[in-house]
């Protein structure tokens, strides 16, 4: 699970992170023996970056719970393992350290960047024709088109990659190539980064945000809250209350009649509040007339529902 996201995250570096974890020669006993060259990657500080990197990432792929956002700490040391490999420590001692020409990996390393980047080039000019197709944010897609984002990124992936590609032809130190990456880089983070998050969080969060503290706000003594269909954890968050995540028409029947407890029903409870998608909703095929619709924003929907006091009544 967590490897191709180490990819993701430590992108662009982590397609130069292979060959500096061979530097290391971590599989070679004498390696280990003997770290006593604290100023060189070979030496305590490279084995001390390593262990950072590799213990955590054990650590959270042994665990049955998974989230993309669990191994945040261990990138510093990814990214520090990296930059040796563009720019090695002087050993103890020197006065300085030799900056490696482009040798057969680095040719390889850098070619496989510079495909994903020209492919992400043209992802992004198609962004928005893929978000039209999300249908729980209609809007999403022609505000985001409006901004000239899409258009932004691809252009700087595009230049990007063509600096790249000049390093790669030229047989330029690899100085050049993280140079190249760090000016990429740093243009992504200023012009679509910046300006991307304000525009994600009106369009896509803010619906979801209003909807949860109006659920809260119209809630009945010991009246339970349902998030229907997508697992939305950001309800609870803005909400400030607890829920319960059921996924269909035929859950929420076998929990009726067998498990009225894990729905959050005590056996006085009569209704329930529904929080989701309206398709998702609809698809539930509660009686029309024991629903009331709450409040919408956009695709999203609040229900309340009353609930069927006996198992021969109920979702058919």
């Amino acid at each position: 699970f967590y490897l191709p996201w180490l990819v993701i995250l430590l992108f662009p570096w982590s397609l130069f992170l292979p060959e500096a974890l061979a530097r290391l020669r971590f599989w070679r006993w004498e390696r280990w023996s003997v770290l006593t060259e604290l100023s060189s990657p070979g030496g305590s500080v490279g084995f001390f970056l390593l262990l950072w990197l590799l213990v955590p990432l054990a650590f959270f792929s042994i665990a049955s719970t998974k989230l993309p956002g669990y191994i945040l700490p261990i990138l510093p040391a990814g990214a520090l393992l990296a930059s040796f490999w563009f720019w090695p420590l002087p050993a103890e001692g020197s006065k300085g350290a030799a900056i490696p020409f482009l040798d057969r990996s680095a040719r390889f390393s850098g070619a496989i960047e510079v495909i994903l980047l020209a492919v992400m080039a043209v992802a992004a000019a198609l962004a928005p024709r893929w978000a039209a197709s999300d249908p729980a944010h209609p809007t999403f897609a022609a505000t985001l088109e409006r901004s000239g984002l899409p258009l932004i990124l691809s252009l700087v992936l595009s230049l990007t990659a063509l600096a790249m590609s000049i390093a790669l032809v030229r047989g330029l130190d690899r100085r050049w190539l993280w140079l190249g990456n760090v000016a990429g880089f740093l243009a992504i983070l200023a012009f679509v980064v910046s300006p991307l998050a304000p525009l994600m969080d009106r369009e896509r969060l803010q619906p979801i945000r209003q909807l949860a503290r109006q659920a809260r706000a119209a809630a009945r003594p010991g009246e339970p809250l349902w998030v229907v269909g997508t697992k939305r954890y950001s309800t609870l968050f803005y909400g400030g209350e607890t829920a319960t995540f059921v996924s269909s028409k035929k859950a929420i029947r076998g929990r009726l009649k067998d498990d009225r407890p894990s729905l959050g029903l005590s056996p006085l409870s009569q209704t329930a509040r529904l929080f989701g998608d309206r398709s998702d909703l609809e698809a539930l095929d509660w009686p029309a007339a024991d629903v009331e619709r709450l409040a919408r924003r956009g695709e999203q929907e609040l229900w309340r529902v009353r609930l069927p006091q006996s198992t021969a009544e109920g979702l058919k």
